[in-house]
């Protein structure tokens, strides 16, 4: 039997668009839906935000000074302080998706979905430029000696000098969303919509390809063991040798688009597009799942005291207490470092990583149910192959923001898509007086009606899926929509609420 997940420590509608990056304090930084760049303390509570010219879904980068990077869709990347005030910003000639890479000497290369990367110094001057044939989604990754590697919608992946010259580029079969790892020895992995994964060496030669059976838009991490473990959207997590043999597949039964994250155990945990966390072993072993209120598409985030964070879709943050840090292999977390810097490591900074770590003190671990005698009883050794996904946990509830509720003749609507969203469902046919959505493997046709720009359906019609109970309760003031997986929870305060 599996275990149970560990707790959930909190849980918030922050608004959180991007992947988090994590500072030295343990502060959370990432771009919110609200076109705002966001610092909050490890238990959520913002410290302060910065209004970007639009909406990023790159990570923010934070320097060893703690100085901040942050890039958003208005083509801008911005240098903060470390309390949040603006130090320079530099346009490129599109919007920028990845995330930058920040370099040894504390230079960064930036790239947009017009194709061009930039090499900025650290005062935002301009060290070179360099036109790629196609945009860039993919975030640039730099080995140790300088080399900057990155994927392009021209189906290639590029590698430049440190001066922004062409080594050279190789062809995948499509495009290439995923962002490189790269290992100890400088091999290059990456995933590609031709439904492949490839390594290739430091000279640019094909050293293996292993396919899937839909397309790789996931980044690669490498394990401390050296695997290399990817996630397809046939929604199989794909756990590989170095030298391209399969070591283990687990089925999360979801697409995967999400970068996996390792723990200093072993373990690894991913999202899916359900919207549920998986941890799996080492060697492959499922070990729990959790539910959360929407679709999973970044990494999650492990502190160096044992905090594990994740974003959903509809910009919930949720904090679980793992007691594991971050695992020390070469590429074991999108970006490699939880700050961000997506480049190897130097020897002295591996020396000082491993400092760090075992010098923060480890948050306490409490499993979010009683565990069976079965469940703390070692399982036995996994076979090799594909692992079935582990039996679902006590459900969490998700509560809706009662801010965007409005009532008509006694019953309550919420905005079409936070509830589909938090059902883990999706809108099949949009309409003005009814929408037709799918929950799981079932499709209803909803009441709706529209104000201003925002579709509303109404909440009690859920009841005529079999799957579904809908219940009003009373003393609390809430709605509760309960679903095979997740508890959704709507307060109905008269204050709070509109009417149509």
């Amino acid at each position: 039997m599996a275990a149970s997940p560990p707790a959930v420590v909190w849980q918030k509608p922050l608004k959180g668009l991007s992947a988090l990056a994590l500072t030295a304090e343990g502060d959370l930084l990432f771009v919110g839906s609200d076109a705002k760049i966001h610092r909050t303390t490890s238990a959520g509570e913002e410290r302060w935000t910065y209004a970007l010219g639009d909406i990023g879904r790159g990570q923010p980068v934070v320097a060893p000074g703690g100085q901040i990077y942050v890039v958003s869709y208005d083509d801008y990347v911005y240098a903060l302080t470390p309390d949040g005030k603006l130090e320079w910003r530099y346009k490129l000639d599109g919007d920028i998706f990845a995330t930058p890479a920040l370099r040894t000497d504390g230079s960064l290369i930036v790239a947009s979905t017009a194709g061009r990367v930039v090499a900025l110094s650290s005062q935002g001057q301009v060290l070179w430029t360099f036109q790629a044939g196609a945009g860039i989604f993919s975030s640039p990754a730099v080995s140790l000696d300088g080399t900057i590697y990155f994927g392009a919608q021209d189906s290639t992946l590029t590698a430049l000098s440190p001066d922004g010259q062409v080594k050279w580029k190789f062809s995948a079969g499509s495009f290439v969303f995923s962002s490189p790892a790269l290992d100890a020895q400088g091999n290059i992995y990456f995933g590609s919509s031709d439904r492949h994964v490839y390594s290739v060496d430091p000279a640019g030669q094909l050293r293996w390809k292993v396919q899937t059976r839909l397309f790789v838009n996931a980044s690669p991490i490498i394990t401390q063991q050296g695997l290399v473990v990817v996630g397809s959207f046939d929604g199989t997590l794909y756990a590989l040798q170095q030298g391209g043999t399969e070591a283990w597949t687990y089925r999360a039964g979801a697409p995967i688009a999400a970068p996996a994250a390792q723990l200093s155990n072993g373990d690894l945990v991913v999202g899916d597009a359900q919207g549920t966390l998986h941890a799996v072993s080492e060697t492959g072993r499922p070990l729990w799942q959790l539910p959360t209120s929407a679709r999973i598409d970044v990494s999650a985030a492990i502190s160096d005291s044992g905090m594990l964070y994740s974003v959903s879709n509809d910009g919930r943050l949720l904090a679980m207490a793992v007691g594991q840090g971050p695992a020390s292999g070469p590429w074991s977390q999108w970006r490699s470092v939880p700050a961000g810097w997506g480049r190897t490591l130097t020897p002295s900074e591996i020396t000082a990583r491993a400092e760090q770590v075992a010098n923060t003190p480890r948050v306490s671990v409490a499993a979010s149910a009683p565990e069976t005698q079965a469940a703390q009883t070692e399982a036995a050794p996994p076979v090799q192959g594909t692992q079935t996904a582990a039996p679902r946990p006590p459900l969490v509830p998700f509560v809706l923001d009662a801010r965007g509720l409005m009532t008509s003749a006694g019953s309550v609507y919420v905005p079409l898509r936070a509830l589909v969203n938090a059902l883990g469902g999706q809108v099949l046919l949009p309409g003005k007086t009814e929408v037709t959505v799918r929950v799981g493997a079932q499709s209803l046709s909803l009441p709706a009606a529209v104000r201003g720009n925002t579709a509303y359906v109404q909440v009690g019609a859920l009841r005529s899926l079999p799957a579904l109970r809908v219940q009003w309760q009373a003393a609390k003031r809430e709605v509760r929509v309960i679903t095979p997986d997740r508890v959704i929870v709507i307060p109905v305060e008269a204050q709070a609420v509109s009417r149509m």
